[in-house]
């Protein structure tokens, strides 16, 4: 029983410790989505395609850097 607990314990730490990390991720991708909107470069490019096509093209970007840094 005692060890039971001890495995719960574990993995609710495990668990926090991954929401922890993703919220990180997140907020680091939000803020490069964020930087690459107020670039004049990229701002040029929204006047040439739409607007779903250029944030998905900054997202897919910003995801980018996340998963390889």
């Amino acid at each position: 029983m005692e060890m039971d607990a001890f495995l719960l314990d574990d993995e609710n730490n495990s668990l926090v410790k991954r929401i922890t990390t993703l919220e990180s991720g997140l907020a680091t991708a939000r803020d490069s989505v964020l930087r690459l909107g107020g670039d004049s470069d990229n701002r040029k490019e929204m006047e040439r395609r739409s607007w779903w096509q250029t944030w998905t093209a900054s997202l897919g970007r910003a995801c980018s850097q996340f998963f390889t840094s």
